[in-house]
Protein backbone atom coordinates (compact mmCIF):
# COMPACT_ATOMS: atom_id res chain seq x y z
CA UNK A 1 0.00 0.00 0.00
CA UNK A 2 1.37 3.48 -0.85
CA UNK A 3 2.31 5.96 1.86
CA UNK A 4 -0.38 8.37 2.92
CA UNK A 5 -0.09 11.86 1.41
CA UNK A 6 -1.18 14.74 3.62
CA UNK A 7 -3.58 17.24 2.08
CA UNK A 8 -2.92 20.91 2.95
CA UNK A 9 -5.01 22.49 5.70
CA UNK A 10 -7.26 25.22 4.28
CA UNK A 11 -7.83 27.65 7.16
CA UNK A 12 -5.74 29.23 9.91
CA UNK A 13 -7.73 27.33 12.53
CA UNK A 14 -7.87 24.02 10.63
CA UNK A 15 -6.51 20.89 12.26
CA UNK A 16 -6.63 17.17 11.46
CA UNK A 17 -8.58 14.79 13.64
CA UNK A 18 -7.75 11.09 13.78
CA UNK A 19 -10.80 8.84 13.64
CA UNK A 20 -9.70 5.54 15.16
CA UNK A 21 -11.97 2.79 13.87
CA UNK A 22 -13.17 -0.03 16.17
CA UNK A 23 -12.17 -3.66 16.24
CA UNK A 24 -13.17 -6.65 18.36
CA UNK A 25 -9.87 -8.38 17.75
CA UNK A 26 -6.77 -6.83 19.36
CA UNK A 27 -4.52 -8.36 16.69
CA UNK A 28 -6.35 -6.66 13.81
CA UNK A 29 -4.40 -3.95 11.94
CA UNK A 30 -5.12 -0.44 13.14
CA UNK A 31 -7.38 1.42 10.72
CA UNK A 32 -8.19 5.09 10.86
CA UNK A 33 -9.25 8.15 8.89
CA UNK A 34 -7.81 11.65 9.04
CA UNK A 35 -10.46 14.37 8.87
CA UNK A 36 -10.01 18.13 8.58
CA UNK A 37 -11.97 20.21 11.11
CA UNK A 38 -11.93 23.84 12.23
CA UNK A 39 -11.44 24.89 15.83
CA UNK A 40 -14.00 27.68 15.44
CA UNK A 41 -16.75 25.17 14.62
CA UNK A 42 -18.49 23.02 17.18
CA UNK A 43 -16.82 19.63 16.98
CA UNK A 44 -17.52 16.18 18.33
CA UNK A 45 -15.77 15.29 21.61
CA UNK A 46 -12.17 14.16 21.23
CA UNK A 47 -9.23 13.18 23.42
CA UNK A 48 -5.70 14.54 23.03
CA UNK A 49 -2.77 12.20 23.56
CA UNK A 50 0.32 13.07 25.60
CA UNK A 51 3.17 10.56 25.30
CA UNK A 52 6.86 10.07 24.61
CA UNK A 53 7.58 9.59 20.93
CA UNK A 54 10.16 6.87 21.54
CA UNK A 55 12.72 5.22 19.30
CA UNK A 56 12.48 6.30 15.61
CA UNK A 57 14.01 2.97 14.55
CA UNK A 58 10.95 1.02 15.71
CA UNK A 59 8.11 1.90 13.34
CA UNK A 60 4.79 0.19 12.66
CA UNK A 61 2.10 0.81 10.07
CA UNK A 62 -1.44 2.04 10.53
CA UNK A 63 -3.83 2.14 7.59
CA UNK A 64 -6.18 4.72 6.16
CA UNK A 65 -9.58 3.05 5.95
CA UNK A 66 -10.44 4.93 2.76
CA UNK A 67 -7.55 3.25 0.94
CA UNK A 68 -5.48 6.44 0.71
CA UNK A 69 -2.37 4.74 2.04
CA UNK A 70 -0.52 3.83 5.21
CA UNK A 71 1.24 5.87 7.87
CA UNK A 72 4.31 4.78 9.78
CA UNK A 73 4.18 5.56 13.50
CA UNK A 74 6.60 4.83 16.29
CA UNK A 75 6.02 1.87 18.56
CA UNK A 76 4.88 3.97 21.53
CA UNK A 77 2.19 5.61 19.42
CA UNK A 78 1.10 2.28 17.95
CA UNK A 79 0.77 0.71 21.41
CA UNK A 80 -1.27 3.67 22.64
CA UNK A 81 -3.63 3.37 19.65
CA UNK A 82 -4.05 -0.35 20.33
CA UNK A 83 -5.24 0.34 23.87
CA UNK A 84 -7.36 3.36 22.93
CA UNK A 85 -9.24 1.50 20.18
CA UNK A 86 -12.83 0.69 21.06
CA UNK A 87 -14.67 -2.51 20.21
CA UNK A 88 -17.87 -1.05 18.77
CA UNK A 89 -17.50 2.62 17.85
CA UNK A 90 -15.10 5.17 16.43
CA UNK A 91 -12.88 7.20 18.74
CA UNK A 92 -11.75 10.72 17.89
CA UNK A 93 -8.18 11.59 18.84
CA UNK A 94 -5.64 14.34 18.32
CA UNK A 95 -2.07 13.03 18.21
CA UNK A 96 0.69 15.43 17.18
CA UNK A 97 2.86 12.88 15.36
CA UNK A 98 -0.07 11.87 13.12
CA UNK A 99 -2.29 14.96 12.88
CA UNK A 100 0.57 17.30 11.94
CA UNK A 101 2.51 16.82 8.71
CA UNK A 102 5.94 16.64 10.32
CA UNK A 103 7.68 17.13 6.96
CA UNK A 104 6.00 20.50 6.36
CA UNK A 105 7.96 23.00 8.48
CA UNK A 106 5.49 25.84 7.92
CA UNK A 107 2.48 23.74 8.88
CA UNK A 108 4.33 22.29 11.84
CA UNK A 109 5.11 25.76 13.23
CA UNK A 110 1.54 26.96 12.75
CA UNK A 111 0.02 23.87 14.36
CA UNK A 112 2.33 24.24 17.35
CA UNK A 113 0.96 27.75 17.82
CA UNK A 114 -2.55 26.21 18.05
CA UNK A 115 -1.68 23.42 20.47
CA UNK A 116 -2.93 25.24 23.55
CA UNK A 117 -6.38 25.56 21.95
CA UNK A 118 -6.25 21.94 20.85
CA UNK A 119 -5.44 20.56 24.30
CA UNK A 120 -7.84 22.93 26.05
CA UNK A 121 -10.61 21.86 23.69
CA UNK A 122 -10.11 18.15 24.38
CA UNK A 123 -12.58 16.28 26.58
CA UNK A 124 -9.64 14.48 28.18
CA UNK A 125 -5.88 14.60 27.96
CA UNK A 126 -4.76 10.96 27.91
CA UNK A 127 -1.22 10.36 29.14
CA UNK A 128 0.18 7.14 27.68
CA UNK A 129 3.00 5.71 29.80
CA UNK A 130 5.46 3.25 28.31
CA UNK A 131 4.58 -0.33 29.18
CA UNK A 132 8.18 -1.27 29.96
CA UNK A 133 8.01 1.46 32.62
CA UNK A 134 4.66 0.09 33.78
CA UNK A 135 2.99 1.06 37.00
CA UNK A 136 3.09 -1.73 39.57
CA UNK A 137 -0.02 -3.65 40.57
CA UNK A 138 0.08 -2.40 44.17
CA UNK A 139 0.10 1.26 43.08
CA UNK A 140 -2.58 0.65 40.44
CA UNK A 141 -4.85 -0.96 43.04
CA UNK A 142 -4.37 2.01 45.37
CA UNK A 143 -5.08 4.55 42.62
CA UNK A 144 -8.13 2.60 41.45
CA UNK A 145 -9.49 2.54 45.01
CA UNK A 146 -9.06 6.31 45.30
CA UNK A 147 -10.84 6.87 41.97
CA UNK A 148 -13.65 4.58 43.12
CA UNK A 149 -14.07 6.53 46.38
CA UNK A 150 -14.29 9.80 44.47
CA UNK A 151 -16.80 8.30 42.04
CA UNK A 152 -19.03 6.93 44.82
CA UNK A 153 -18.77 9.66 47.44
CA UNK A 154 -17.30 12.74 45.76
CA UNK A 155 -14.52 12.69 48.36
CA UNK A 156 -11.85 10.27 49.53
CA UNK A 157 -10.69 9.26 53.01
CA UNK A 158 -7.99 6.61 53.11
CA UNK A 159 -5.16 5.50 55.33
CA UNK A 160 -1.64 6.68 54.39
CA UNK A 161 -0.13 4.59 51.56
CA UNK A 162 2.04 1.60 52.36
CA UNK A 163 5.78 1.47 51.76
CA UNK A 164 5.14 -0.70 48.69
CA UNK A 165 2.92 2.01 47.18
CA UNK A 166 5.59 4.62 47.91
CA UNK A 167 8.28 2.57 46.16
CA UNK A 168 6.13 2.08 43.08
CA UNK A 169 5.17 5.76 42.99
CA UNK A 170 8.86 6.73 43.06
CA UNK A 171 9.36 4.41 40.08
CA UNK A 172 6.51 6.12 38.25
CA UNK A 173 8.18 9.51 38.76
CA UNK A 174 11.18 8.24 36.79
CA UNK A 175 9.07 7.48 33.73
CA UNK A 176 10.50 9.30 30.67
CA UNK A 177 7.17 11.09 30.19
CA UNK A 178 7.85 13.20 33.30
CA UNK A 179 10.94 14.71 31.63
CA UNK A 180 9.21 16.03 28.48
CA UNK A 181 9.05 19.81 28.14
CA UNK A 182 5.82 19.53 26.14
CA UNK A 183 3.86 18.21 29.13
CA UNK A 184 3.93 21.72 30.61
CA UNK A 185 1.58 22.77 27.80
CA UNK A 186 -0.25 19.49 27.30
CA UNK A 187 -1.44 18.83 30.85
CA UNK A 188 -0.90 22.06 32.81
CA UNK A 189 -4.20 23.44 34.14
CA UNK A 190 -6.30 20.95 32.16
CA UNK A 191 -9.60 19.82 33.71
CA UNK A 192 -9.33 16.08 33.02
CA UNK A 193 -6.04 14.19 32.81
CA UNK A 194 -6.10 10.40 32.57
CA UNK A 195 -2.95 8.27 32.86
CA UNK A 196 -2.97 5.06 30.82
CA UNK A 197 -0.52 2.20 31.13
CA UNK A 198 -1.44 -0.68 28.90
CA UNK A 199 -5.12 -1.48 29.33
CA UNK A 200 -5.36 0.10 32.81
CA UNK A 201 -5.84 3.74 33.68
CA UNK A 202 -6.11 6.16 36.60
CA UNK A 203 -6.85 9.85 37.03
CA UNK A 204 -4.51 12.68 37.92
CA UNK A 205 -6.81 13.38 40.87
CA UNK A 206 -6.06 9.96 42.39
CA UNK A 207 -2.34 10.36 41.74
CA UNK A 208 -2.37 13.76 43.46
CA UNK A 209 -4.31 12.38 46.43
CA UNK A 210 -1.90 9.48 46.96
CA UNK A 211 1.09 11.78 46.66
CA UNK A 212 -0.12 14.37 49.18
CA UNK A 213 -1.09 11.67 51.67
CA UNK A 214 2.51 10.40 51.62
CA UNK A 215 4.32 13.73 51.10
CA UNK A 216 6.29 13.59 54.39
CA UNK A 217 7.75 10.23 53.38
CA UNK A 218 8.62 10.73 49.72
CA UNK A 219 10.00 14.27 49.78
CA UNK A 220 9.74 16.29 46.58
CA UNK A 221 6.83 16.28 44.13
CA UNK A 222 8.27 16.10 40.59
CA UNK A 223 8.24 19.58 39.11
CA UNK A 224 6.53 18.36 35.94
CA UNK A 225 3.51 17.00 37.80
CA UNK A 226 3.42 20.00 40.13
CA UNK A 227 2.79 22.22 37.10
CA UNK A 228 -0.38 20.24 36.32
CA UNK A 229 -2.11 21.46 39.46
CA UNK A 230 -0.49 24.86 40.00
CA UNK A 231 -1.17 27.66 37.54
CA UNK A 232 2.11 29.50 36.89
CA UNK A 233 2.34 33.11 37.96
CA UNK A 234 1.80 35.64 35.18
CA UNK A 235 4.17 38.59 35.02
CA UNK A 236 3.58 42.00 33.48
CA UNK A 237 5.15 41.36 30.05
CA UNK A 238 5.29 38.35 27.73
CA UNK A 239 9.07 38.76 27.63
CA UNK A 240 9.47 38.33 31.36
CA UNK A 241 6.92 35.51 31.38
CA UNK A 242 8.98 33.66 28.77
CA UNK A 243 12.19 34.43 30.66
CA UNK A 244 10.73 32.93 33.84
CA UNK A 245 9.31 29.87 32.03
CA UNK A 246 12.66 29.19 30.36
CA UNK A 247 14.25 29.10 33.80
CA UNK A 248 11.55 26.88 35.32
CA UNK A 249 11.62 24.38 32.45
CA UNK A 250 15.36 24.10 31.87
CA UNK A 251 15.54 20.59 33.39
CA UNK A 252 13.04 19.16 30.91
CA UNK A 253 14.02 17.41 27.71
CA UNK A 254 13.10 17.80 24.08
CA UNK A 255 14.25 15.82 21.06
CA UNK A 256 14.34 19.10 19.11
CA UNK A 257 16.14 21.85 21.12
CA UNK A 258 13.86 24.48 19.57
CA UNK A 259 10.94 22.91 21.40
CA UNK A 260 12.50 24.04 24.70
CA UNK A 261 11.17 27.46 23.61
CA UNK A 262 8.14 26.60 21.46
CA UNK A 263 6.52 24.37 24.10
CA UNK A 264 6.20 27.34 26.48
CA UNK A 265 3.96 29.55 24.34
CA UNK A 266 0.71 28.84 26.17
CA UNK A 267 2.36 29.51 29.54
CA UNK A 268 3.37 33.13 29.02
CA UNK A 269 0.01 34.71 29.73
CA UNK A 270 -2.63 36.61 27.77
CA UNK A 271 -0.13 38.17 25.34
CA UNK A 272 1.19 34.83 24.09
CA UNK A 273 0.46 35.83 20.47
CA UNK A 274 3.57 38.03 20.65
CA UNK A 275 5.60 34.84 20.79
CA UNK A 276 4.13 33.40 17.57
CA UNK A 277 6.84 34.90 15.27
CA UNK A 278 9.46 32.99 17.26
CA UNK A 279 7.96 29.62 16.30
CA UNK A 280 9.64 28.62 13.06
CA UNK A 281 10.98 25.13 12.33
CA UNK A 282 12.69 26.32 9.15
CA UNK A 283 15.28 28.19 11.23
CA UNK A 284 18.30 26.61 12.86
CA UNK A 285 18.57 26.07 16.61
CA UNK A 286 21.10 28.92 16.77
CA UNK A 287 18.79 31.28 14.88
CA UNK A 288 15.95 30.30 17.21
CA UNK A 289 17.93 31.08 20.36
CA UNK A 290 19.19 34.33 18.82
CA UNK A 291 15.61 35.43 18.04
CA UNK A 292 14.61 34.60 21.60
CA UNK A 293 17.45 36.74 22.94
CA UNK A 294 16.44 39.67 20.71
CA UNK A 295 12.84 39.25 21.91
CA UNK A 296 13.89 39.32 25.56
CA UNK A 297 16.57 42.00 25.39
CA UNK A 298 14.35 45.15 25.27
CA UNK A 299 12.71 44.16 28.57
CA UNK A 300 15.54 42.36 30.35
CA UNK A 301 18.48 44.45 29.25
CA UNK A 302 21.80 43.09 30.41
CA UNK A 303 20.14 40.72 32.86
CA UNK A 304 20.04 38.29 29.94
CA UNK A 305 23.76 37.69 30.54
CA UNK A 306 22.93 35.85 33.78
CA UNK A 307 21.71 32.93 31.62
CA UNK A 308 24.85 32.60 29.49
CA UNK A 309 27.59 30.07 30.19
CA UNK A 310 30.95 29.54 28.53
CA UNK A 311 32.12 27.81 26.59
CA UNK A 312 29.21 26.76 24.43
CA UNK A 313 29.62 24.89 21.17
CA UNK A 314 26.81 26.46 19.18
CA UNK A 315 27.45 28.65 16.17
CA UNK A 316 26.07 31.83 17.73
CA UNK A 317 27.35 34.82 19.72
CA UNK A 318 28.70 34.11 23.19
CA UNK A 319 26.13 36.40 24.84
CA UNK A 320 23.16 34.38 23.54
CA UNK A 321 21.83 31.87 26.14
CA UNK A 322 21.67 28.22 25.07
CA UNK A 323 18.32 27.01 26.38
CA UNK A 324 18.95 23.37 25.45
CA UNK A 325 21.19 22.97 28.51
CA UNK A 326 20.14 22.42 32.12
CA UNK A 327 22.28 25.09 33.75
CA UNK A 328 22.60 26.07 37.42
CA UNK A 329 21.02 29.52 37.40
CA UNK A 330 20.14 32.05 40.09
CA UNK A 331 16.37 31.99 40.64
CA UNK A 332 16.24 35.62 41.77
CA UNK A 333 17.17 36.91 38.29
CA UNK A 334 14.26 34.99 36.73
CA UNK A 335 11.51 35.53 39.30
CA UNK A 336 11.98 39.19 40.32
CA UNK A 337 10.93 41.71 37.69
CA UNK A 338 12.61 44.73 39.31
CA UNK A 339 16.09 44.15 40.67
CA UNK A 340 16.91 47.80 41.37
CA UNK A 341 15.45 47.86 44.88
CA UNK A 342 16.44 44.37 45.97
CA UNK A 343 19.54 45.26 47.98
CA UNK A 344 19.87 49.00 47.89
CA UNK A 345 17.88 51.60 49.79
CA UNK A 346 18.44 55.32 49.44
CA UNK A 347 17.60 58.32 51.65
CA UNK A 348 14.69 60.26 50.19
CA UNK A 349 16.66 63.50 49.97
CA UNK A 350 19.78 62.03 48.38
CA UNK A 351 18.29 60.29 45.36
CA UNK A 352 19.49 57.03 43.83
CA UNK A 353 23.19 57.86 43.97
CA UNK A 354 24.23 54.25 43.58
CA UNK A 355 21.78 53.32 40.83
CA UNK A 356 23.13 52.67 37.36
CA UNK A 357 22.41 55.25 34.70
CA UNK A 358 18.85 55.33 33.35
CA UNK A 359 20.30 55.56 29.83
CA UNK A 360 20.57 52.40 27.76
CA UNK A 361 23.82 50.64 28.58
CA UNK A 362 23.89 48.43 25.50
CA UNK A 363 23.17 48.36 21.80
CA UNK A 364 23.19 45.72 19.09
CA UNK A 365 25.75 45.95 16.29
CA UNK A 366 25.06 45.80 13.45
CA UNK A 367 21.44 46.91 13.59
CA UNK A 368 19.24 43.81 13.09
CA UNK A 369 17.54 43.54 9.70
CA UNK A 370 15.72 40.77 7.88
CA UNK A 371 18.57 40.33 5.37
CA UNK A 372 21.45 40.64 7.79
CA UNK A 373 23.21 37.32 8.40
CA UNK A 374 25.99 38.78 10.53
CA UNK A 375 26.20 37.70 14.16
CA UNK A 376 24.63 40.40 16.34
CA UNK A 377 27.25 41.93 18.63
CA UNK A 378 26.25 43.22 22.03
CA UNK A 379 28.02 46.53 22.62
CA UNK A 380 27.98 47.42 26.31
CA UNK A 381 28.83 50.68 28.06
CA UNK A 382 29.53 50.83 31.76
CA UNK A 383 28.11 53.14 34.39
CA UNK A 384 29.75 54.40 37.55
CA UNK A 385 28.35 53.07 40.80
CA UNK A 386 31.02 54.34 43.16
CA UNK A 387 34.72 54.99 43.55
CA UNK A 388 36.93 52.43 45.26
CA UNK A 389 38.85 54.00 48.12
CA UNK A 390 40.43 50.87 49.53
CA UNK A 391 40.93 47.21 48.57
CA UNK A 392 40.74 44.61 51.31
CA UNK A 393 42.63 41.37 51.48
CA UNK A 394 41.18 38.38 49.61
CA UNK A 395 38.38 36.66 51.51
CA UNK A 396 38.91 33.01 52.38
CA UNK A 397 35.92 30.85 53.25
CA UNK A 398 35.98 27.48 54.95
CA UNK A 399 32.34 26.70 54.19
CA UNK A 400 29.15 28.19 52.79
CA UNK A 401 28.04 29.15 56.31
CA UNK A 402 31.39 30.84 56.95
CA UNK A 403 31.07 32.73 53.65
CA UNK A 404 27.60 33.98 54.51
CA UNK A 405 28.69 35.04 57.98
CA UNK A 406 31.71 36.97 56.70
CA UNK A 407 29.74 38.69 53.95
CA UNK A 408 26.95 39.65 56.35
CA UNK A 409 29.52 41.10 58.78
CA UNK A 410 31.02 43.10 55.92
CA UNK A 411 27.64 44.48 54.87
CA UNK A 412 26.83 45.45 58.46
CA UNK A 413 30.16 47.23 58.65
CA UNK A 414 29.41 49.10 55.42
CA UNK A 415 26.02 50.15 56.76
CA UNK A 416 27.61 51.36 59.98
CA UNK A 417 30.17 53.38 58.07
CA UNK A 418 27.46 54.84 55.83
CA UNK A 419 25.45 55.81 58.90
CA UNK A 420 28.34 57.99 60.04
CA UNK A 421 28.51 59.76 56.70
CA UNK A 422 26.07 61.78 54.63
CA UNK A 423 25.13 58.83 52.44
CA UNK A 424 22.80 57.18 54.91
CA UNK A 425 22.11 53.46 55.00
CA UNK A 426 23.23 51.79 51.77
CA UNK A 427 22.24 48.13 52.08
CA UNK A 428 18.94 46.89 53.46
CA UNK A 429 19.93 43.79 55.45
CA UNK A 430 16.36 42.54 55.73
CA UNK A 431 16.03 42.50 51.95
CA UNK A 432 19.41 40.81 51.65
CA UNK A 433 18.39 38.05 54.06
CA UNK A 434 15.02 37.61 52.34
CA UNK A 435 16.77 37.06 49.02
CA UNK A 436 19.20 34.52 50.51
CA UNK A 437 16.32 32.67 52.17
CA UNK A 438 14.16 32.75 49.05
CA UNK A 439 16.74 31.40 46.63
CA UNK A 440 18.29 28.92 49.02
CA UNK A 441 21.71 29.95 47.79
CA UNK A 442 24.26 32.47 48.92
CA UNK A 443 25.49 35.18 46.60
CA UNK A 444 28.72 33.31 45.88
CA UNK A 445 26.76 30.88 43.68
CA UNK A 446 25.79 33.60 41.21
CA UNK A 447 26.97 34.00 37.68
Amino acid sequence: MPLYRYQPLEHDDSIRMLVLHPSRNESDPIKCTLRHIRLCHEAIPYDALSYTWGDPDHMQAIYQDDGEGELSVRKNCYNALSHLRRREEDRFLWIDAICINQDDMEERAHQVSLMNEIYNGASNVVVSLEEQQSVGRVLFDELAAVDDDYLRNGICYRAPPSDAVIRELEKLYHNPWCERVWILQEVSDKTSVIFMCGARSFSYRSLSFVYWSMYPKIGIWPTSLEWIGIMPRVYSTPQFNLWHRLYESREYRATDPRDKVFALKSLIGPDQAEMTPLIDYAQSVEDCFTKVAMFLLPVLGLRILTATRHPHERNMPSWIPDWSENLPLQAVYFSTESLSDMLFEYPKDSGPTLRPSEDHTYKILPEPTANNNTFPKLSVTGCRYAKMEHFSQVFKFSSREDANNQIEDLLLCVNHHAGLSDVGRIIDMQKYNEIVDKTGRNILEGG
